[in-house]
């Protein structure tokens, strides 16, 4: 049996690039021996952006499975990739950052899924709780120059902006971010709770049964797998309709939040594009959710019968990674 080797960055176990890792891993382990060691690995999955990938130093053929968040990548990760035997992107939006950025081999686009719960979290009635918006990022803010700024590019200051300038009676903001600083809390200020501490899957998803639209406003994914995890929740969910989520999010019946504008960046050195939403445009798209509320509420069992029955990984990747690898494996013969 072929065996294969699959390798991640380093990070946090729960970090997007160890998620599909494992993913790839479950989708393969029936068809294909798995293994640790390089020398005894017949091919090689690196799951990542390109500047983690390992130093070839051995003979077997890699794949590089990558990400972009910005419409071009620096050179280096070009250089970098064009040295690998195949090339997959997580999304169309990366397949097209990675070839406008002079990528010269082809792209094979393998759209990432995830493991879907196999009951929907229940409706809410409207008044059993305030109708409440929620937000999850690593960091919520920093301070650049004396002033406060968005702590990255998941935009979760300007979330909280935007809920201030809203100020829609009856709601609540929750507000999900890691220690990056080092400390823990849980507070709840007013109309917004604080939640800046590490939270296991589990209680995630008990932060998810008490929302009713969970709130974006990211300025490029390469893929973007929290939107996707709420909707399977059976939660609203509106990342930027921009980038990787437009890969998902047309199958969902929801409102769109577009872009207010696109504007120049530098990602990772490289002169680029990501999107951008004003305070103004999102206050007014969290007013149009809460008019709305009723009718997004009533449709939890739909958003998360679509998310199983397209977007489990089960059903979305499994097929098309083993298929990809077969063809990977015949056309060394």
């Amino acid at each position: 049996m072929v065996c294969i080797v699959i390798t991640s960055p380093e990070y946090h176990p729960d970090a997007s690039f160890t998620i599909i890792r494992r993913r790839i891993e479950s989708c393969i382990q029936e068809s294909f021996q798995l293994t640790d060691e390089f020398s005894s690995a017949d091919l090689h999955i690196h799951v990542g952006t390109p500047d983690t990938i390992p130093q070839k130093t051995h003979s077997i053929p890699l794949i590089a499975y990558t990400f972009a968040e910005a419409t071009r990548v620096p050179f280096e990760w070009i250089v970098a990739l064009n040295r690998c035997d195949h090339i997959w992107a997580g999304s169309r939006f990366t397949a097209q950052a990675l070839q406008a950025s002079g990528l010269t081999k082809s792209v094979t686009v393998i759209v990432p899924g995830i493991d879907c719960p196999i009951v929907p979290i229940d409706s809410f009635h409207v008044g059993d709780r305030p109708y409440t918006f929620f937000w999850q990022g690593t960091r919520l803010k920093r301070f650049l120059g004396g002033q406060e700024v968005d702590g990255d590019r998941k935009r979760g200051l300007l979330v909280e902006q935007a809920f201030r300038k809203a100020a829609i009676p009856g709601t609540r903001l929750i507000l999900k971010y890691l220690p990056v600083e080092g400390q823990e809390y849980d507070i709840r200020y007013g109309s917004i709770w604080y939640v800046c501490r590490s939270l296991s899957s589990v209680q995630i998803s008990e932060l998810d049964a008490q929302s009713d639209a969970f709130i974006w406003p990211t300025m490029g994914e390469g893929f973007g797998l929290p939107p996707l995890e709420k909707l399977a929740q059976g939660v609203p969910a509106f990342p930027t309709f921009w980038s990787g989520p437009v890969d998902y999010m047309v199958d969902f019946p929801l409102p769109r939040l577009l872009p207010t504008q696109i504007v120049p960046v530098r990602f990772n050195g490289a002169v680029a594009e990501m999107a951008d939403i004003t305070v103004d445009t999102l206050a007014t798209f969290m007013c149009n959710c809460f008019e709305q509320r009723e009718a997004l509420g009533g449709l939890r069992h739909v958003l998360h019968a679509i998310a199983q029955e397209k977007w489990d990984y089960r059903r979305q990747m499994r097929s098309r990674v083993i298929s990809e690898l077969q063809n990977v494996l015949a056309s060394r013969k």
